[in-house]
C-alpha cells in the first residue's frame, strides 16, 4: 500500500511537471483541431461527434444508445446542473440524494441506481469530467458552466469505462482553450432574489500555449419557509471557477490540464410532512404533528431545527476542488494518452430525520473524500481493426462522521416555545474507507465490409480487481454527558472517544466484456445488436453497529445486458431528421439492496446485502426533425420495467426466523414512463438585426417509489407470520412520489444589431406546477413513522444579458 501511494504521487507529480497546467482535449464530444471556443464539433455532414467508444465517431454511426447535448442546447433546455439532465436524456433519472442534501447527486439509468450515499459506496452510473472519473456523488451537483457538451451512455459500460458503470455513464466535456482571443460576461437576475454572473476569457499566450479561465457565482433565496424559525430553505449560494491550460510543444504532442474549484451552500433541504405511516398510527406526537402541519401553506413546513432547540443549524455545504492532466503523443498512427486526476471533497449536511418538529433523530453528516486516478491508454488503427486498450488505477480515501441524538421529551405544538429537554446519550458513527481498483482493458472494432458490405463487429474485455478497507469507530455514551463510552462493535467500555477502532478488509476480481454486431444497411441506416456485462463492486455497510454485520462485506452485483437498436437519418420534405430506437433486456444478479436494522437503545442503521435477482426490460426512442428550416423539434421517450425474480427478507419473531417474500417491491426512484419534448423556433428577421429564437421544452416522469428498497405490501408474510405480527417494512409501500411534468420557456435575441450583445428571457416551470422532487419514508422499530417530501421549485423567471468579445462574438 505504501509503495503504491509513492508510485501514484510520483506519477502525478511527473505529469504536472511535464506540462504547465493543461486541458483534456476530449471526453464526450471530441475537440476539433480548431479552437474549442468555436461551434460544437461535428463531422462533414454537421452531425455531432462523440467518444462513446473512446474515439471520435459520428453519433449516428456508433452502435451504442447515447444522447449528446451541446452547450447551447443545454441553455435552451434550462439544463443548468446535472440534476436537470432528465429533461434531455430518456431513461435517465437524476436528483439530490434527499436526506444527504442538494449537493450529493444520484443518477439512475435503465432501472439501476446507487441507493447508498455513504462515503464508501459506489455508483451504478459512471460520471466522467474531461475523461477523469468522478466516483463519489458528493459535490456532483455543481453548476454546468462553459461546456462543450454532455453525453449520456445507456447500458453497461464495463469494458471501456470500468466497474461501477453497470447502468451507463455520463460524460461531461468542458470547452477547452482555443487559438483565438475571446470570451464573454453574462449576468442574470430573477425572482426569489436570483442573481448570477458568469465570465469566460480565452487567452492564447503563444503559438503553443493557451488558457481559458471561467468563473461563476449564483445566489437565490429559498422558496420553502420554516414557519418556526422563519428561515427560507432550499436556497442557493454557489461559486465555481475553472482554469484550463493547453500546451502543444510540437506536432503530435498535446498536453492539457484543468483545475477546478466549487463551493455550494444552502440554508438546508426542506422536509414537508405529507403522511404518517403505520397501521394503526398510535404515536401521539406523530398524529399531532401531521394534523397541525396540514394547515400550513404549500411552501411552508416545520422541522426540528429552530431557535432554542439542541440542534439549530440545518445548513448544507460542499467544497470540491480538482486538478487533472491529459497528455497525448501521436506515435505516427497509434496514439498514447495519459490521464491523471486528483479530486478533494468536503461535504456537510444536516438532514431532519423525520420531517416533524420532534427531534427523534438528528443526523449531522460530514464527509471528506480524496480521489486519485491514473489511466494509460493506447489507441489506433491497423488495417481493418480499430483498437483501444489501457491500464487504469483508482483510489478513494474517505471518512464519514455521523452524530445521532434525540430528545427525551416531545416538543410543544406549533406556536409554543420548545420546552427544556434533555438529549439522549450521543452515538457517534465514524468510519474511514480506502477503496483501490486496478484494471486492464482492450477493445477492438473490425470492419468486415470486405466480406459483407456494411458489416462490422466489436468486442472487448476488462479485468478489474477492487480492494476495500473499512475502519469503524462506532461509540455510544453510557449516559447523557458522560465521558465513558461503549464500543458498539466490540462491547468494550472506554474513557474518551479516541478508542474503539475495528478494521476490515476484502477484495474482489471480476471480468467484464462486450460484443457487438453492427450493420450499416445504407449510409443513413445503422442496425446493431450487442451483449454487455458490467459489475458494481462490493463493500461494507459502514454505519452498521452490529459486529456480525459490520464485518461481513456485501458482494459485487452484475448485469448482463442484451440490446438491439437502429439509428436512422432521413429527409422530411427535403429537410433532415433522425430517429434512433433501442430495446434492451438485462439480467440483474446479486443486487445490492439496503435494509434498515433496528437495535434497542441504538439508532437505526442501514445494511447493504445482496438480496435480490431481477430482470429489466425497456427501450428508448429519440426523434429530431425540422418541419421547416426555422423550426427544430426534439422528442424522447423511455419505458423502463424492472421485475424482481427473487427478493426476500428475514423477520425473527421470538427466536424463530420467517422468510418474507419481497418480490412485490418496486425499484426505488425508477419511473416506468419518461417523456421529453423540446422545440426551437428561429424567427425570420433580417441578419443585421441579429437572431431571435424561442425555445420551449417539457419533461414528464410517471410515479416512483421512494427511499426504502423494502416496499412490498406483504404485511403478513403471505400468511406465514404468527397472528398479530406485522412485517413493518410493508408500510413503505405508501411512499410513492406522484408523476409530474415541468415546462420551461426561453426567448433569446442574440448578437443584437451585430454588437455582440445577447438578451434572454426565461421562465422555468411555466405553469407553476406544484410537485414533489423526492420523498423519504422513515419507520421506527414499532412501525410508526413518517413520509416527508422535498417540494420542487415553483415558477422561476428572469432576464439574462451577455456581452461577448473577440472570437466569442463571431
Amino acid at each position: 500500500m505504501k509503495n503504491l501511494g509513492k508510485v501514484r504521487i510520483s506519477m502525478f507529480a511527473m505529469a504536472v511537471a511535464t506540462a504547465p497546467m493543461m486541458v483534456a482535449p476530449s471526453a464526450v464530444i471530441a475537440q476539433t483541431a480548431e479552437s474549442a471556443s468555436e461551434s460544437p464539433p461535428a463531422d462533414d455532414a454537421g452531425m455531432i461527434v462523440v467518444t462513446a467508444r473512446r474515439r471520435n465517431e459520428n453519433i449516428q454511426d456508433v452502435p451504442v444508445a447515447v444522447t449528446a447535448v451541446a452547450g447551447e442546447a443545454l441553455e435552451q433546455r434550462a439544463i443548468t446542473n446535472p440534476s436537470d439532465l432528465m429533461r434531455a436524456a430518456p431513461g435517465l433519472v437524476a436528483g439530490p440524494s434527499s436526506v444527504r442534501g442538494y449537493n450529493q447527486l444520484i443518477f439512475a439509468i435503465r432501472g439501476q441506481r446507487n441507493g447508498d450515499g455513504t462515503s464508501g459506496a459506489d455508483p451504478s452510473v459512471g460520471v466522467y469530467f474531461a475523461e477523469a472519473p468522478q466516483n463519489s456523488p458528493q459535490g456532483l451537483n455543481s453548476a454546468f458552466i462553459d461546456l462543450e457538451s454532455v453525453a449520456v451512455l445507456r447500458g453497461p459500460q464495463g469494458t471501456l469505462f470500468g466497474r461501477n458503470a453497470t447502468a451507463g455513464a455520463v460524460l461531461i466535456t468542458p470547452k477547452g482553450p482555443g487559438r483565438d482571443f475571446g470570451g464573454y460576461i453574462r449576468a442574470s437576475a430573477g425572482n426569489y432574489g436570483f442573481r448570477d454572473i458568469e465570465g469566460v476569457a480565452n487567452i492564447p499566450l503563444s503559438d503553443t500555449l493557451a488558457v481559458r479561465a471561467v468563473g461563476k457565482s449564483t445566489s437565490r433565496n429559498g422558496y420553502m419557509r420554516q414557519v418556526i424559525s422563519n428561515i427560507d430553505y432550499d436556497s442557493i449560494d454557489a461559486q465555481s471557477a475553472r482554469l484550463s491550460i493547453k500546451w502543444t510543444p510540437s506536432e503530435g504532442i498535446e498536453s492539457t490540464t484543468i483545475g477546478t474549484y466549487s463551493r455550494a451552500r444552502s440554508t438546508g433541504n426542506s422536509a414537508k410532512l405529507i403522511a404518517v405511516t403505520g397501521a394503526p398510527v398510535t404515536n401521539p406526537t406523530l398524529i399531532g404533528s401531521f394534523l397541525a402541519y396540514q394547515n400550513l401553506g404549500k411552501y411552508e413546513f416545520v422541522d426540528s431545527y429552530e431557535p432554542g432547540a439542541p440542534f439549530s443549524d440545518p445548513s448544507n455545504e460542499n467544497r470540491t476542488y480538482s486538478v487533472q492532466n491529459t497528455t497525448s503523443f501521436d506515435l505516427g498512427g497509434p496514439v498514447l494518452k495519459n490521464i491523471i486526476s486528483y479530486r478533494n471533497i468536503y461535504d456537510q449536511a444536516a438532514p431532519d430525520g423525520d420531517g416533524t418538529r420532534a427531534q427523534f433523530i438528528q443526523t449531522p453528516l460530514v464527509d471528506r473524500i480524496k480521489e486519485y486516478s491514473e489511466e494509460l491508454q493506447l489507441s489506433g488503427t491497423a488495417g481493418i481493426v480499430t483498437y483501444v486498450g489501457g491500464l487504469f488505477l483508482f483510489r478513494a480515501n474517505g471518512s464519514e462522521v455521523t452524530d445521532f441524538a434525540s430528545l427525551i421529551t416531545s416538543p410543544s405544538p406549533i406556536g409554543t416555545p420548545t420546552p427544556a429537554s434533555t438529549l439522549s446519550p450521543m452515538t457517534i458513527l465514524s468510519s474511514q474507507t480506502r477503496n483501490t481498483s486496478y484494471s486492464a482493458y482492450a477493445d477492438a472494432t473490425v470492419d468486415l465490409s470486405g466480406v459483407v458490405s456494411g458489416l462490422g463487429i466489436s468486442g472487448g474485455l476488462r479485468i478489474s480487481r477492487d480492494e476495500r478497507e473499512f475502519r469503524a469507530h462506532h461509540i455510544r455514551q453510557l449516559a447523557t454527558g458522560s465521558t465513558d463510552y461503549r464500543c458498539l462493535l466490540t462491547g468494550q467500555i472506554v474513557s474518551g472517544t479516541s478508542q474503539c477502532n475495528s478494521t476490515y478488509k476484502t477484495d474482489f476480481t471480476r471480468l467484464t466484456g462486450e460484443f457487438t454486431v453492427n450493420y450499416q444497411a445504407s449510409p443513413d441506416n445503422l442496425l446493431y445488436a450487442s451483449y454487455r456485462r458490467g459489475y458494481r463492486t462490493g463493500g461494507y455497510s459502514i454505519t452498521a453497529t452490529n459486529p456480525a454485520i459490520a464485518g461481513l462485506p456485501y458482494q459485487p452485483e452484475t448485469v448482463d445486458a442484451f440490446e438491439m437498436g437502429s439509428k436512422n437519418q432521413f429527409d422530411i420534405g427535403g429537410r433532415p431528421a433522425t430517429l434512433n430506437l433501442a430495446g434492451y433486456y438485462s439480467e440483474y444478479n446479486d443486487i445490492q439492496r439496503q435494509t434498515t436494522i433496528f437495535t434497542p437503545g441504538v439508532p437505526l442503521f442501514n445494511r447493504v446485502v445482496n438480496a435480490a435477482k431481477a430482470h429489466i426490460y425497456g427501450g428508448e426512442v429519440e426523434l429530431d426533425i425540422r418541419p421547416f428550416d426555422a423550426l427544430q423539434l426534439l422528442a424522447g421517450y423511455a419505458y423502463t420495467k424492472p421485475v424482481y425474480d427473487s427478493f426476500s427478507d428475514t423477520l425473527v419473531v421470538s427466536g424463530t426466523p420467517y422468510i418474507i417474500d419481497q418480490r412485490g417491491s418496486h425499484f426505488v426512484n425508477i419511473s416506468k414512463h419518461q417523456l421529453n419534448l423540446a422545440g426551437t423556433l428561429t424567427l425570420p428577421v433580417p441578419e443585421d438585426i441579429g437572431e431571435i429564437s424561442a425555445s420551449l421544452n417539457y419533461s414528464y416522469r410517471s410515479k416512483a417509489w421512494q427511499f426504502n428498497e423494502l416496499n412490498s405490501p406483504n404485511c403478513t408474510g403471505n400468511g406465514t407470520l404468527p397472528a398479530g405480527v406485522v412485517y413493518v417494512p410493508c408500510y413503505n409501500h405508501n411512499g410513492i412520489l406522484p408523476g409530474y411534468g415541468i415546462a420551461n420557456f426561453r426567448l433569446d435575441w442574440k448578437n443584437i444589431y451585430n454588437k455582440g450583445i445577447d438578451i434572454g428571457l426565461f421562465v422555468n416551470n411555466i405553469t407553476n406546477n406544484y410537485y414533489y422532487s423526492y420523498g423519504v419514508n422513515t419507520l421506527g422499530g414499532n412501525g410508526q413513522g413518517t413520509y416527508y417530501v422535498g417540494v420542487g421549485a415553483p415558477r422561476m423567471f428572469g432576464i439574462e444579458i451577455r456581452a461577448s468579445f473577440g472570437s466569442e462574438r463571431d
